[in-house]
């Protein structure tokens, strides 16, 4: 949906150097409903959109998924963030700005209004659309800010895996993504 967009995908391509990386294989789940009847489809993941230098410092990551309004947005004010660390001179320097950002970034409260319960059926799409625009951009960009306050990462494994565990609540290393008990028809 994001990428699909004319807008998006020429911002990202004429001021990023854009690249995918799939973690793990895309789930597909079957039901079978009797009668040759079967609903066979992929389950949604998760994404994260990382911004970092030419040599693999981390400048900021957009979590999850967003409006396109707001995705393009903070793209285009992390583009000048991003830019700003290529010109310094020192990565001593760059790493202090960045570090110097994300303190700023975490020191603001958090405030979170209206409901976080997902809505049911495909009329409320737009509406939890913009729940998860929501809650990327207040709890889980918060998350991130201070995690970067304490130190300013090159792209890593361990970053990643961090980021899609504690913050989009999706441990990498569990084959069954948080869904075994689902699964197995047990509630957590």
């Amino acid at each position: 949906m994001l990428f699909a967009r004319t807008d998006i995908s020429q911002y990202i391509n004429n001021s990023y150097e854009p690249v995918w990386q799939s973690l793990h294989e895309v789930p597909i789940v079957s039901v079978d409903f009797g009668g040759g009847k079967v609903l066979k489809r992929t389950l949604n993941g998760n994404i994260a959109t990382y911004i970092v230098t030419a040599d693999g410092t981390v400048v900021d990551i957009l979590p999850g998924i967003y409006k396109p309004d707001t995705y393009l947005s903070q793209l285009k004010e992390l583009h000048k963030l991003a830019v700003d660390c290529q010109f310094e001179s020192s990565r001593t320097r760059v790493s202090a700005n960045l570090t110097q950002y994300h303190r700023k970034m975490a020191a603001k409260p958090v405030h979170l209004t209206g409901s976080l319960e997902p809505q049911r059926g495909p009329a409320n799409l737009q509406t939890n659309l913009e729940t998860d625009t929501r809650i990327n951009e207040t709890l889980r960009r918060h998350q991130i800010h201070q995690k970067l306050a304490l130190t300013t990462p090159k792209l890593s494994q361990s970053l990643t895996d961090w980021l899609y565990k504690e913050v989009l609540h999706c441990d990498l290393s569990d084959p069954y993504l948080g869904l075994a008990s689902t699964l197995a028809g047990r509630p957590q």
